[in-house]
């Protein structure tokens, strides 16, 4: 159980790392953007 336990938290934490990841790209094309207007 525990070790089913423990993919499921790799899933969640690959999941919210990735979502970062956007997160800081769409920001920084924001920033771009914004620094060229």
């Amino acid at each position: 159980m525990s070790q089913r336990y423990d993919d499921k938290n790799t899933c969640i934490n690959l999941f919210f790392s990735k979502s970062r990841v956007k997160r800081l790209r769409a920001k920084k094309l924001v920033d771009q953007i914004a620094s060229k207007v």
